[in-house]
C-alpha cells in the first residue's frame, strides 16, 4: 500500500511540472511581421500567452523573420528568431529563455595513404592558422567532426615525409566534406617548387605620366645628358611630376626653393622679393648651390645651359626658371657637388637639369590656385593647356603648350607687421614721413603764438585751401599712420600698400616636332617663348621741402620745413615694370646606327630680354623751385590730392 502510494505521488508531481507545457503547445495563430528584434520577441510573447526572458541589448541590432498563421509556440519563436544568431530554450517553469545559437559546424574526413603501404597511421593533420588538430588512425583515416563555417588549408606531416599542403578546403554548415585520398611523397624524393609567374610592365612612358619611371627614348633636340637616378655614382637627387604636382606649387623656382636643400635659403625667389630696384628680381637667386654664386652654379634643359640674366652693365645672375611651365616639366635632377669635368665650365657649386616630358598623345588641362585662409590674401594661380598627336602613320609627332600664371602679394594693409614695429617718433627737429605732410619750424619757434608747438601735421582729407583754419586743434599733433596711396600697390616700407612681393604675370608657349625621316634618320624641333611682367605698384617719393614765410601758401608766417611722400597718380600703378622676354630654339638630327649605336647634334639659339621701365627717383632741386614758385603746394593731403 505504501509503494502504490509512493509511486502516484510521483506522477502527480510529474504532471505538475508539465502540465503547463502541454497546456500551451497548442498551436496559435500569430501574426508577426518583420520588425526589429526586441519588439517581435514581446509582440510573440503576447500573442502566445507565454513569458519570454531575453536581453534588450543582445537583440538591439537583429532584426526578426515574419511568422504569419498557425504555429505550435516553440516552432514559431524558432522561425522569428532565425535571421538573429538566437535560439529560445524552455525552463522548466514554462517560460522560454533566448540565448546566443551556437554557430553553424560541418566536418571534415579523409585518408592519408603512404606510397606503398597503404594508409599510415600517426601522421599529424592541423588546419593552418587555428588549435584544430588530429592524427590519422591505423588506416589512414582522419576525422574533424566540428568545424566552423568557413574555408581552410590542411597540412600534413610525419616523420619520412615531406608535408602535404591541400587548400581550398570549405567547410558548409551542417555538411561533411570528404576530401580525396592523398598520397605523402617520401622525405628522400627531390623537393619540386610551384610555378612562379613574374609580372612586368614597360618603363617607356606613358602619356601625362605622374609616376617616378625611367626616361623616354633618345629622341632628336631631347635630353642631351645621360639618364639619372638616385642610385647614380654621383649623388644625385630626382624630383619627379608627382612630387612637383603634389607640391602644390604654381612656379619651378618657388618649387625648387622648398625642396633643394643646397639652395640658397637666405633668398627669396623672384616672385617674393620686393624693393627699389626691379632690376634685381628679374632671376632666380635662389638657386645658387652650396653657397656658391650665380656663376658657380648652372642650370640646364634637357642637358642644355640657359643664357643667363645681364641686369645692369656686366653684371649677370641666373635665368630666371619659371619660365618653364610646371605641367612640361618631366623630373628634376639635382647634382650638389663640384661638376665641372662632366659639365665643363663653371659648376663648383652644383648643377640643376630640368627635363621637359616626351612626347604624348591627347590633350592635358592643368589648374593650380594657392591662397592664405586666413588673415591676407596672395593668390597664385596658373592654367595651362598640353595638346600632343601623331601624325604620317607615327612617323611625325607635335606638341603644344601654353601656359598662363598670375602672382599677387600679400601687402602691409593686411599684414600689420610694419605697423607693429614702427619706431618711436623722433626728435622734433627731425624729418618724418608719414601719412600726412608733419609740418616744423625751421628755427622750432611756436607755429601758433607764444607757447604754442613748433610742430603740426595736415589734416587727413585737407586740399591745402584753407589757411591757417585748416590746422585747428592740431598743434603739436604729428602724423604717424602709414602712407596709403591712391590705389594698388606702393613700393614704399612708409605705405600701408607696401607689397611683400611682387605682382607677376606671366604666359609661355612651346611647341616641338619630331618626324622620323627614314628608320635611321631622326629630325627634332623644339621652340620656346615666354614671357614675364613683374610689377612693383606707386613710386613713392620723400620729400623735406622749405616753405618760406614769404611764401603765399604758407600760413604760419615763418620758414617752415614740411616732410611728406608723394605719389605720381598719372603714371598709373602699372607704369613701374621688368619685363623678361625669352626664346629659344633647338634644332636637332638623331642617326641610329649598327650594333645599337647612336650620333646626335643638335644646335640651339636663345635669346632672353630684359626691359625696365620706371622712376628711378625725384630731382629735388626742381621739386623745391617748384614749391619756390607757389605751384606745388606741400600743405595739403598727398594721399588724396
Amino acid at each position: 500500500m505504501i509503494r502504490v502510494r509512493s509511486a502516484l505521488l510521483r506522477w502527480l508531481l510529474i504532471a505538475g511540472v508539465f502540465a503547463p507545457l502541454l497546456i500551451r503547445a497548442a498551436p496559435v495563430t500569430f501574426d508577426l511581421p518583420s520588425q526589429p528584434a526586441g519588439q517581435a520577441v514581446l509582440a510573440f510573447s503576447q500573442q502566445a500567452q507565454v513569458e519570454v526572458l531575453f536581453s534588450a541589448d543582445d537583440l538591439r541590432s537583429a532584426e526578426s523573420a515574419p511568422v504569419f498563421g498557425p504555429h505550435e509556440p516553440a516552432a514559431a519563436l524558432a522561425l522569428l528568431l532565425k535571421p538573429t544568431g538566437f535560439s529560445a530554450r524552455r525552463n522548466l517553469r514554462g517560460k522560454f529563455v533566448l540565448v546566443p545559437a551556437p554557430p553553424p559546424v560541418g566536418a571534415l574526413r579523409g585518408r592519408i595513404l603512404a606510397p606503398d603501404t597503404g594508409g599510415t597511421r600517426g601522421i599529424r593533420l592541423n588546419l593552418d592558422g587555428t588549435r584544430f588538430r588530429t592524427t590519422t588512425d591505423r588506416s589512414g583515416a582522419f576525422t574533424f567532426p566540428a568545424l566552423p563555417v568557413g574555408t581552410y588549408t590542411v597540412v600534413a606531416s610525419g616523420t619520412g615525409f615531406h608535408p602535404l599542403q591541400i587548400t581550398s578546403v570549405t567547410i558548409e554548415p551542417g555538411r561533411t566534406f570528404t576530401l580525396d585520398p592523398q598520397t605523402l611523397r617520401p622525405a628522400s624524393d627531390l623537393t619540386r617548387l610551384e610555378a612562379v609567374v613574374v609580372l612586368g610592365t614597360s618603363n617607356r612612358l606613358r602619356p601625362f605620366d605622374r609616376g617616378q619611371r625611367s626616361d623616354a627614348p633618345r629622341i632628336a633636340a631631347g635630353n642631351l645628358d645621360l639618364p639619372r637616378t638616385a642610385d647614380d655614382v654621383l649623388p644625385y637627387t630626382i624630383y619627379d611630376r608627382q612630387q612637383i604636382a603634389r607640391s602644390g606649387v604654381v612656379s619651378l623656382s618657388e618649387f625648387l626653393a622648398r625642396e633643394v636643400v643646397d639652395s640658397d635659403a637666405t633668398s627669396r625667389p623672384p616672385e617674393q622679393t620686393a624693393g627699389a630696384d626691379l632690376a634685381s628680381v628679374t632671376g632666380s637667386t635662389n638657386l645658387n648651390l652650396r653657397g656658391y654664386g650665380a656663376e658657380e652654379s648652372i642650370l640646364l634643359v634637357n642637358g642644355r645651359r640657359l643664357p643667363e640674366v645681364t641686369i645692369s652693365g656686366s653684371s649677370s645672375q641666373q635665368p630666371d626658371v619659371n619660365f618653364i611651365p610646371l605641367s612640361l616639366v618631366q623630373r628634376v635632377e639635382v647634382l650638389p657637388v663640384s661638376a665641372s669635368a662632366l659639365y665643363s665650365g663653371n659648376p663648383v657649386g652644383g648643377v640643376i637639369n630640368i627635363v621637359l616630358r616626351p612626347d604624348a598623345e591627347g590633350t592635358e588641362i592643368t589648374t593650380a590656385y594657392t591662397n592664405a585662409l586666413r588673415r591676407f590674401d596672395a593668390p597664385q594661380s596658373s592654367v595651362s593647356v598640353l595638346h600632343g598627336r601623331t601624325l604620317l602613320d607615327g612617323a611625325l609627332r607635335l606638341r603644344f603648350s601654353a601656359t598662363f600664371t598670375g602672382t599677387e602679394p600679400a601687402t602691409e594693409s593686411e599684414l600689420g607687421h610694419l605697423r607693429a614695429h614702427l619706431p618711436a617718433p623722433t626728435a622734433l627737429a627731425d624729418a618724418l614721413f608719414r601719412a600726412t605732410p608733419n609740418v616744423r619750424s625751421a628755427a622750432l619757434a611756436p607755429l601758433f603764438g607764444p607757447g604754442t608747438s613748433p610742430v603740426t601735421s595736415v589734416a587727413p582729407g585737407a586740399d591745402g585751401t584753407g589757411g591757417l583754419a585748416a590746422f585747428s586743434g592740431r598743434a603739436g599733433v604729428r602724423s604717424l599712420a602709414l602712407f596709403d596711396s591712391v590705389g594698388g600697390l606702393a613700393n614704399s616700407a612708409a605705405s600701408v600698400d607696401f607689397p611683400y612681393g611682387r605682382r607677376q604675370q606671366g604666359e609661355s608657349y612651346f611647341g616641338s616636332a619630331t618626324y622620323d625621316v627614314t628608320p635611321w634618320l631622326q629630325l627634332g624641333l623644339d621652340g620656346i617663348y615666354t614671357r614675364t611682367a613683374a610689377h612693383r605698384g606707386y613710386q613713392v617719393f620723400r620729400g623735406d621741402l622749405t616753405l618760406d614765410a614769404a611764401n603765399p601758401l604758407n600760413p604760419f608766417g615763418r620758414t617752415v620745413l614740411v616732410s611728406l611722400l608723394e605719389t605720381p597718380p598719372a603714371l598709373g600703378a602699372d607704369y613701374n615694370e621688368a619685363r623678361v622676354d625669352f626664346s629659344s630654339i633647338v634644332l636637332g638630327a638623331l642617326v641610329r646606327l649598327p650594333a645599337d649605336w647612336r650620333a646626335s647634334a643638335d644646335v640651339q639659339y636663345g635669346r632672353n630680354l630684359t626691359h625696365y621701365r620706371g622712376l628711378a627717383g625725384v630731382d629735388l632741386d626742381r621739386w623745391q623751385q617748384l614749391v619756390d614758385q607757389g605751384l606745388y603746394n606741400p600743405l595739403r593731403d598727398t594721399q588724396r590730392f
